[in-house]
């Protein structure tokens, strides 16, 4: 049984076919060569169906100086010329999990113009949306033993926290004492990554060359599908397109690219606040106090986020069913929050965004009911509403 900072939280359920697809996986991993693993989530599916129906493709943007803890946002696409790519790296791929257990994949994927290769292995229906269940089960024996690149937003986040051994032994399932992952950081953490996907590829390909690295985990959107394929068949290399992965194994509330929540929340363990943000700190000196103060918040709303061990759950912004106020959650929010007060809070002082963003998490703490002011609050809603129920009587 693995280990976590908890005992008491919900965990995904595999099915013994699941566990035989799984396994299934990291055969292939180990043995073929070149071997690129693809996933076609609802935003890369999304996105293929909207280039083949003519529709207008959607220009993405990234925030800067922080964001409301009422937003969150995510990344994927391609330029439209970049389609025929995406679609020779799906149909050609060694491995492509179609990720049908998605309601919206399972729906839509008919309508899809493709012809996959016959040597591609599909993984559909139920035995699909294997990423989380193989990272829990057979990453941290894959990565044993064997040299692993890193190329995704996250990279220096993740290499910060990996030489901190209170991370590593939190982390010991996942990064066992014979892993030796090398960490790389992609040209503008991966913001407008469909600007500079051949930059990119070119760098992790020197990479691999120089450190004879023999698999790539890469997340970096819909431009992970691309590099994936042609890295490995290039390189003849195992190549894996990790997607938000890498922000499980840094329990990050945000991606690497963007002082902003994400929206949904992949889950393998718990990362205490001190430890993550001294993590951030040291992988991004430069950061501003208005982009630090934003992580930070995003840290403190997925303490009180549902989780699901080896599962993703939507960020509360976008399903409310996801705030998650229990006992444990509360614990570990409020040990979070009197950390951040001492250390976060007075490097506001000179920074007028900084103190808006403070505001407003104040305004999100209180809206929740959490703390006493939060607690008026509450009770001060539940009475205006009982007053207009007795007016409405009337």
């Amino acid at each position: 049984m693995k280990r976590y900072l908890s005992s008491n939280l919900e965990m995904m359920q595999t099915s013994s076919e699941r566990r035989s697809a799984i396994s299934q996986l990291s055969r292939l991993m180990k043995e073929k060569r070149p071997f690129s693993y693809l996933r076609m989530g609802d935003g890369e599916l999304q996105w293929l169906l909207r280039v083949q129906q003519g529709q207008e493709i959607k220009q993405w943007s990234y925030v800067n100086q922080g964001t409301s803890v009422d937003e969150a946002f995510g990344v994927n696409g391609l330029k439209r010329e970049q389609y025929k790519r995406l679609l020779e790296a799906y149909e050609q791929c060694s491995y492509i999990d179609l990720y049908e257990r998605v309601p919206y994949n399972q729906q839509s994927l008919p309508a899809l113009k493709i012809n996959f290769s016959s040597h591609t292995y599909k993984a559909a229906g139920e035995l699909s949306h294997l990423i989380f269940e193989w990272t829990y089960f057979e990453f941290g024996q894959y990565v044993s033993n064997r040299k692993c690149l890193f190329a995704c937003a996250e990279s220096l986040l993740l290499e910060q926290l990996y030489l901190d051994p209170r991370y590593r032994q939190i982390a010991i399932d996942f990064w066992t004492d014979s892993a030796a992952p090398i960490f790389m950081r992609i040209q503008n953490d991966g913001r407008y990554y469909w600007d500079c996907l051949d930059e990119i590829k070119e760098s992790i390909r020197q990479v691999v060359i120089n450190h004879q690295v023999d698999t790539v985990f890469i997340s970096l959107g819909t431009g992970a599908k691309i590099l994936c394929y042609e890295l490995a068949e290039e390189l003849g290399i195992c190549t894996f397109d990790l997607g938000s992965v890498s922000r499980a194994l840094a329990y990050a509330g945000s991606p690497g690219y963007q002082a902003a929540r994400d929206s949904h929340f992949p889950f393998l363990f718990r990362v205490p606040f001190n430890i993550y943000m001294e993590g951030l700190e040291k992988a991004y000196p430069e950061m501003s106090v208005a982009d630090l103060l934003s992580k930070a918040h995003a840290q403190l709303c997925i303490d009180l986020q549902r989780k699901i061990i080896a599962g993703s759950t939507a960020t509360d912004v976008c399903d409310k069913n996801s705030f998650d106020p229990s006992p444990e959650n509360l614990r570990y929010f409020w040990e979070s929050f009197q950390y951040y007060k001492q250390r976060y809070v007075p490097l506001a002082e000179q920074d007028k965004r900084a103190r808006e963003l403070i505001k407003d998490f104040n305004r999100y703490r209180v809206v929740q009911g959490l703390g006493v002011d939060g607690y008026i609050f509450k009770q001060l809603v539940s009475i205006k509403g009982m007053l207009r129920k007795i007016l409405k009587f009337d």
